[in-house]
């Protein structure tokens, strides 16, 4: 498969799939490809060789994330064009890893693996200051999901599938309407978003995204368990509605 950067070097994919999400496929590019240590990047191509954000959206995340040196997130670093001229994806650095869902939010793993409290706590305080950088940046993870975040062997957290933030958070004094996150994991979703019919006209706010990181955390400590999910009584979504959170203080 063959596709071109802006400046029309050639990037040619395998057609092995490396992984795969609800808008696209991540392929390994080839050794042919025309792009400085290819071998340490992939390629997602949306489905249908149509991009699902715009190309807006992309070129604004890899100029802002690459001016702030941003580490250990994969953000645009090239967009993807057809011979026609379409944005249909775009070139990220390879992060190999198991998702923060299979590291840490299943006992049997986690008993296996031998994990601390201490090594917990650290791959916590790794994963805020990721958002921290996000944030400095004017950027929203808006769907906190666990299997958008991968941990190496040595502790280290990867942010993965970047280009589903929100770009632009309301409470910042400069704040200009930009690009909104249509997905969601429900179980992260703050209360007051759990009925909203469109997400693709809402702009999550800090509030929002600290409820998603507060639930995160919870989920790390108790190895993945939701803090408003009670076995057998009433549903999780009527539990986060009403607050409804029975482990003690």
């Amino acid at each position: 498969m063959l596709f071109y950067t802006k400046d029309r070097k050639k990037i040619i994919l395998s057609r092995e799939e490396f992984g795969k999400g609800g808008e696209g496929t991540v392929y390994a590019l080839e050794r042919r490809s025309e792009y400085a240590g290819s071998a340490n990047y992939v390629a997602k191509i949306y489905d249908g060789g149509k991009a699902v954000y715009d190309e807006r959206k992309l070129k604004w995340l890899r100029g802002v994330l690459s001016e702030s040196e941003s580490k250990c997130i994969a953000y645009p670093r090239e967009l993807l064009y057809d011979d026609k001229g379409n944005c249909v994806g775009f070139l990220m650095p390879k992060y190999t890893g198991d998702t923060l869902y299979m590291t840490v939010f299943i006992p049997k793993v986690v008993k296996e693996s031998g994990w601390t409290r201490l090594e917990l706590a650290l791959l916590s305080i790794r994963i805020l200051e990721r958002f921290i950088s996000l944030h400095e940046n004017g950027i929203l993870m808006a769907d906190v999901n666990p299997n958008n975040i991968v941990v190496s062997k040595d502790f280290v957290p990867y942010l993965i599938d970047v280009d589903s933030y929100q770009v632009g958070i309301p409470e910042h004094p400069l704040f200009v309407p930009t690009c909104t996150c249509p997905v969601c994991t429900r179980e992260f979703l703050s209360p007051r978003l759990v009925n909203s019919p469109d997400l693709n006209n809402c702009y999550r706010t800090m509030e929002d995204e600290y409820y998603a990181i507060a639930v995160l955390l919870f989920k790390i400590f108790l190895v993945g368990k939701n803090p408003y999910a009670r076995n057998g009584v009433g549903s999780l979504e009527a539990n986060m509605m009403n607050m409804d959170f029975v482990f003690p203080e």
